[in-house]
Order: C-alpha cells, then sequence, then structure tokens
C-alpha cells in the first residue's frame, strides 16, 4: 500500500516537472518564431540616414570639395526655390517636435529657418542628433530650399526655409553659455518676466559672444561702411591717405591726456592726434590728406561718448582766401556720407532698429550752418544763463541739439566761430573779434563729433600763441619749422568714428559707445575690487553701467557718491535691492534730465540726497514720498530747475533744501511748497535770485527773514530800496503800498504779480 503512494507521489511530480519543461519548450519556440519573423521582415529601427549627419573630422586642409553649391545665407530667396544647397553657419536655437526638428542657421547677420522631418531619407536618430547639437556649434548643412508659405518673422530670409538633407557639426560649442544670444539680441521692450535681460557687464565680459548678435554683427558693418563711404568721398575730392606714426617724441598738441611708454632706454608717447603729421604734409605740398588710424587719450572721462582708444577719420586741406571752402566741403562730406549709409546700409540699419528702435536720422542739404553767437543766444532764449564766451558743456550741447531739431528739422549741424579763450594755441583768432576764432565742431543729435579750425600757419605769430598758452617752445620746435619755409593756409578736423556709429544710429542710451568698438580699450571694471565689506564708497570718473556688480559688500554701504560715472536712471531702479541700508547719497555730473517717481523707494534710511549738476529739469510730484519720514537735507544744485519742487512737500522731516544755481525766476509759483510747512526747518534754504510780489513778503516772508537774522539779503528795486538789507527793513517799508494814483510806475508780468523787489539768497554757510 506504501509503494502504491510512493509511486502516485513520484508520477505527481513527474508530471509537474515535465508540465515545466513543455512550458519553457513552447516559450523559446514563440521567441525562436518571433525571431525568425523579426528577421524575415524589414528592420524598421535600423539607420537609413548614417551617412547623413554626425561629427565631422578635424579640418586640417587635406581635401577641397569644391564639387559642393555653398551658397551665402543672405543670397537666398524664392529664386532659389527648389535647389540644393550647402551653408555653414551656427546653430542659433533648436527644436524638436515628435519626428521634426527645427533650427535657425545664423550666419553672420543673416539667419534662415531650417527643419528635419522624418523620412525615407532622415532617421529617427538624425533627428535626435540635430536636436542635440549645442547650440552657437559651427554646422554644415545641405537643403533644398522651399518657399515658405507665410512670412518668417523671426528670420532675416523671411520668404524662404530649408528643408534639410544633410548636417555635420564643424566645430562643437561648449553646452553651458555665459549668455544666451537670443537673449542678447532682445528689444528691451520685449523683456517680459520670465525673459533673461543681458547686462552690459555681461556683455563686455564675454564680448566674443555679444559681437555675434545679428545686431552687434549690423553695428560693425554699418561701422565699415562709413570709412568706405568716408574714403571714397575724399579720394573723389583729390585728397591723399597718409599713415601717420603712433608713437611720437613729444606729447601732441603739446598738453598732457597722453599715454607715456617705454621706448628702449628712453620714453615715447602714444599719438593723441595725427594733426601735426596733417599740417606738415601740407606744408609739403599734399594740400589735400586724410588718415584713418587710432587715437589715444588718456582721459578719465569715462562717459558713453568717450573711449581710451578710438579710430579717428581725420584731414587736412589748403583752401584759397578763406577757411569756409574747407567747411563747404565738410558739409558736402557729410550730406554725401549720410545718403550713403541710408541708401547702401539700409539692411544693417532695420536690423540694428529691431533691437534699438531709433528716429531715422534727419539732415538738411546744404548742411546747416550757425554762429556760436547765434547758438549761445538761443539757449538763453529758451532759459539758459551762459556767458558769450563760455564753452558749452555736456548738457546744453544735447539741449542745444534738441533745439535746433525743433527750429531747424535737422540732427546734423556746423557750429562755427567758438571763442578763442576755449580752443587750442594753433587756432586761428577771428580777424573780425580776437575773442572769437575761426574755428567749428559739427554735432548730430546734440553730441560733438567733431572740432577743427583753420590752423596757424606763420611760424612767428604760431611762435606767439605757443608762449601765450604757457608752453614751452623747445618742445613744440618741430611743429614751428615746418611752417618757416612757406606753408599755405589750411585747415582740417578730426571725428571719431564710433560717435559717427552711435550717434546716427542713436544707440548711445541703449548699449553707448562701447558697442561701435570691437574690443574696447577701457578703465579697470570696478568688479575687480577686492571683496570687502563696504561702508563707504566714492565712485568718479569711470565707466559705471552696473550698481550690483561692484563689491560684494555693497549691501551694508551707508554712503554713495556717484560722480560722473555715466550712471543711467534704470541702473539705480535695479539697484534699490543694495542700498537699502543707505544714509547718504549723492549723484553728481551725471545724465539725468528727470527724477522719475520710483526712483528712491526702498531707500527709507536715506538722511542725505544731493542731485547735483545733472542737468535736471523735471521732479515728479512723488519723487520723495519713499524718503518723507527720512530725509532731512536735499541738495539740488545747478541743474535747470524753473521753480521749487512740489515735491519737497512729501519731506517732512527736511531741514536743509539748496537749489543754488538753478533757473528759478518766481517765488510766486513756489511760495505754496515753502510754506506749506512750518518755515523754521528750512531755516538754511538757500535758492536763487527770484521776483516777489508785495503781498506774498508782507505776509510771511520778510517775517522769517527777519525771525531768523537772515543776513546778506537785499532788495534790487524800487529805486530807493536798493541795496536795502531785508532783514533790517521795517514790515512796512518792506514792500511799498502801491497807490492807484501811480499805477504808472506798476508793471506786471505774465504771473500776474508787481515784480517790484528782487531778492536773492546767498548764504554761504550753508546745508
Amino acid at each position: 500500500m506504501e509503494s502504491n503512494n510512493e509511486e502516485q507521489k513520484k508520477s505527481k511530480n513527474a508530471l509537474k516537472k515535465e508540465a515545466k519543461k513543455a512550458e519553457k519548450a513552447a516559450k523559446k519556440a514563440e521567441a525562436q518564431k518571433q525571431s525568425n519573423e523579426q528577421q524575415t521582415k524589414p528592420d524598421e529601427d535600423q539607420d537609413c540616414a548614417k551617412n547623413f549627419y554626425g561629427l565631422m573630422p578635424l579640418i586640417r586642409s587635406t581635401e577641397r570639395l569644391s564639387l559642393r553649391n555653398v551658397v551665402s545665407v543672405d543670397k537666398l530667396d524664392e529664386s532659389f526655390a527648389g535647389q540644393l544647397v550647402w551653408l555653414r553657419g551656427r546653430l542659433h536655437t533648436s527644436r524638436a517636435v515628435g519626428k521634426q526638428c527645427f533650427f535657425i542657421l545664423r550666419q553672420r547677420e543673416n539667419t534662415i529657418q531650417c527643419l528635419l522631418s522624418v523620412n525615407e531619407n532622415v532617421s529617427k536618430q538624425m533627428i535626435r542628433f540635430t536636436a542635440s547639437i549645442n547650440k552657437e556649434s559651427i554646422i554644415d548643412v545641405e537643403g533644398l530650399v522651399k518657399k515658405s508659405p507665410t512670412k518668417i518673422e523671426s528670420c532675416t530670409q523671411q520668404n524662404v526655409e530649408c528643408e534639410i538633407k544633410q548636417i555635420f557639426v564643424v566645430s562643437s560649442s561648449e553646452p553651458v553659455l555665459p549668455l544666451q544670444i537670443e537673449d542678447a539680441s532682445r528689444p528691451d521692450h520685449e523683456v517680459t518676466e520670465g525673459l533673461a535681460k543681458v547686462n552690459q557687464d555681461t556683455r563686455l565680459d564675454n564680448r566674443i559672444l555679444d559681437l555675434r548678435t545679428t545686431t552687434n554683427q549690423a553695428i560693425f558693418r554699418f561701422e565699415a561702411g562709413v570709412v568706405e563711404l568716408y574714403r571714397r568721398s575724399l579720394i573723389k575730392r583729390g585728397f591723399v591717405e597718409i599713415h601717420t606714426p603712433k608713437i611720437i617724441p613729444a606729447a601732441s598738441e603739446g598738453g598732457a591726456n597722453v599715454f607715456e611708454v617705454t621706448y628702449f632706454k628712453g620714453s615715447a608717447y602714444l599719438a593723441q592726434s595725427p594733426q601735426f603729421y596733417k599740417q606738415m604734409a601740407i606744408a609739403a605740398d599734399f594740400e589735400k590728406v586724410f588718415t584713418i588710424g587710432a587715437v589715444f587719450r588718456a582721459e578719465d572721462s569715462n562717459t558713453h561718448r568717450h573711449l581710451c582708444e578710438f579710430v579717428g577719420l581725420d584731414f587736412e586741406m589748403a583752401f584759397m582766401y578763406h577757411y569756409h571752402e574747407v567747411l563747404d566741403m565738410i558739409g558736402e562730406l557729410f550730406v554725401e556720407l549720410f545718403k550713403g549709409l541710408q541708401k547702401e546700409y539700409s539692411k544693417e540699419i532695420e536690423l540694428i532698429n529691431r533691437q534699438y528702435p531709433s528716429e531715422p536720422f534727419q539732415f538738411l542739404e546744404p548742411s546747416l550752418r550757425i554762429n556760436y553767437c547765434e547758438a549761445v543766444q538761443l539757449l538763453r532764449d529758451n532759459g539758459i544763463e551762459m556767458g558769450d564766451e563760455d564753452d558749452l558743456n555736456t548738457a546744453n550741447e544735447k539741449f542745444l541739439g534738441k533745439l535746433i531739431k525743433q527750429k531747424y528739422g535737422t540732427d546734423f549741424y556746423i557750429l562755427d566761430k567758438f571763442p578763442l579763450a576755449v580752443r587750442p594755441f594753433y587756432t586761428m583768432p577771428d580777424p573780425n573779434n580776437p575773442k572769437y576764432s575761426n574755428s567749428y565742431d559739427l554735432f548730430m543729435r546734440g553730441e560733438e563729433i567733431m572740432s577743427g579750425a583753420q590752423r596757424i600757419h606763420d611760424p612767428n605769430f604760431l611762435l606767439e600763441r605757443i608762449k601765450h598758452h604757457g608752453i614751452d617752445p623747445e618742445k613744440m620746435r618741430g611743429y614751428i619749422d615746418a611752417f618757416k619755409y612757406g606753408a599755405q593756409p589750411h585747415a582740417g578736423g578730426g571725428i571719431g568714428l564710433e560717435r559717427v556709429t552711435m550717434l546716427f544710429l542713436d544707440v548711445r542710451l541703449k548699449c553707448s559707445q562701447t558697442n561701435a568698438s570691437i574690443l574696447m580699450a577701457d578703465i579697470e571694471k570696478l568688479n575687480q575690487c577686492p571683496q570687502v565689506n563696504l561702508i563707504e564708497l566714492h565712485v568718479k570718473d569711470s565707466n559705471l553701467t552696473r550698481l550690483y556688480n561692484l563689491p560684494s559688500g555693497l549691501y551694508n554701504i551707508q554712503s554713495l557718491v556717484l560722480e560722473n560715472t555715466g550712471i543711467d536712471l534704470e541702473t539705480i531702479r535695479e539697484s534699490q535691492e543694495l542700498l537699502r541700508s543707505l544714509r547718504i547719497l549723492r549723484i553728481i555730473n551725471e545724465n539725468f534730465t528727470e527724477i522719475p517717481e520710483t526712483l528712491f523707494n526702498g531707500m527709507e534710511e536715506l538722511k542725505q540726497l544731493s542731485l547735483n549738476n545733472l542737468g535736471m529739469a523735471y521732479i515728479n510730484v512723488d519723487a520723495f514720498v519713499s524718503l518723507q519720514d527720512s530725509l532731512i537735507s536735499l541738495e539740488l544744485r545747478s541743474n535747470r530747475i524753473r521753480t521749487i519742487p512740489t515735491a519737497v512737500q512729501s519731506l517732512s522731516h527736511l531741514e536743509c533744501l539748496d537749489l543754488s544755481d538753478n533757473q528759478i525766476k518766481s517765488v510766486s509759483d513756489s511760495s505754496k511748497v515753502i510754506f506749506s510747512t512750518d518755515l523754521k526747518r528750512l531755516r538754511r534754504l538757500r535758492i536763487n535770485p527770484m521776483n516777489c510780489s508785495c503781498e506774498f513778503g508782507k505776509s510771511r516772508f520778510a517775517k522769517w527773514l527777519r525771525t531768523y537774522a537772515i543776513k546778506g539779503v537785499q532788495c534790487s528795486k524800487p529805486e530807493h530800496l536798493i541795496e536795502k538789507d531785508v532783514s533790517n527793513m521795517p514790515i512796512e517799508e518792506f514792500c511799498e503800498p502801491w497807490p492807484p494814483n501811480r499805477s504808472d510806475r506798476i508793471r506786471t508780468n505774465s504771473f500776474g504779480f508787481y515784480p517790484t523787489i528782487a531778492i536773492g539768497f546767498y548764504f554761504l554757510n550753508f546745508c
């Protein structure tokens, strides 16, 4: 019985084993069947395009593929439709979607849209490879040119696209870039939340990448066009191109602002100007010469319009009887130049305007020429106080440019007859008025691009002028001797290439003159300073474009002075987070024409604020709201303010307000501001000479002067009160009660008050 049970048990185990064995055999047979079927049908995953893409071997000039139909991207249009072409460029952007991949090929400033789609000649692997190529890699592609069904706004070639047949990587880029080209090419008005904005310092620290943008490519092609047209126009007029030394034995123009270099066992200088050599060429009977080359200026004026090294377009020309013969030629030269740029470089101008929109450059034919005295009077008529022989400062230059644009409709003009006192020693004085000179400047959009003059060609007169300027004649001996053997009367000038480029395109406030210089010769950046915990910082004469690139300790700074740095309002706004701990902020000699509402947001600890010599004319009524509980002292000196700003009403703790050297002429419009709060805290108020109504003076003003014993304030009208100290005058005498029968002595101005007393505040001890 037990034996039978054991046999049954073994039989069951054997059955199980046999079942498992049979199951395993069946699976194996099924797998073999599937394998056989797989081998008998086409290989769907086989790479049919493996020879049409990949990494190209390093090009070492082993062979020339001359049979390829290589075409430049800028040439592609509808006439190429249906043609197979080879293109080389950079992978600008790419996007893979399913079985397709779109990318933009960039060649210099030109771009074209390319696409791949899976088909019998394009595999999935080819799509994946293309999508994996790093941006900025250089690639070769073969493609079929097709007409685009819709206009491609994102590319320069907007009416065609390229269907890719082959793609090879010639040179790979690093996968991580310090800046994205599409970000660096984006217009400011298109920068929204979530999109990167590339600041100027990042651009300059990665200049090679920044120069690849279509905008910068167009800028430098445009700049090359300026040089070509300048050279072409002068050669056509009989000028000879010369090349002058750049390493010279003595400081050119006899003065400072030159770079001294070691020259073997001695010293030499980098040429500040080729002018002396041009004049020597004239004395050698070349008659008309020009030169194009580097000019070096050791100046700390690092604004958007200054470079330590720039390209000078200089010329010199002999004339017959009057230097205006040269001015006529200059006017014709620039009209021809501007017309040529608009005609031959319209594509580049359009590309640049996409990122930096600007008004088209306007000019007259013939060019506008105005006298310096006319310009001064025009400024005076519009509220600028300026002496007859004062030089134009930057703010007045720009303001004059606006006035001339409004009056004459031109962005380009020639300013003639500058005061002799503001010109160099070699400038010929005006024979009709020795206070002026036969000299001129050229302006574009309110900024000077060229200075020039008739030169003194008589050696004795030249020696006299050299001595008058306190220059050692022996240092100028070679220059003086050039005219000893007779020299024709001549005149000339020097043009800054980068300035012409910058101002024609009007990119000065957006990307500055540095965008018109390939690799700048500029002062060392502040972000190379030691990493310290700063409490006080004074930045002067530096090209400062971003505060957040200053040393890391800036977060604790309490006193900041920015003087002649070229900083702009947008930079201050971007840096508000860094400046929360500020107690003192002084901004001096910058270019702020207005103070907007939100400029000082977040600076609730600020006690002293100075905004001096900014050319400022407007202050928003809410500009100081964020400072209302903190600000004690406010300086607004040397601006163009016409009335006491209403914005100061919000400053409840203000003790000192300095408005000296502005354009305030009436106290009538400002009276409510002054007396809207307690006068005690304004005891050190210092403002401009103003006209004061009798009613205003009798009410509170005179009382305030007497209460705080303010000295040095004198009446200028009427006659019997002239030079009387207001603080010592009885109230009843302060403003004479004019009777109706004396109305012939009463004159009212446009404000409707009696301008009988002009009060000037000249408090020497203030703030």
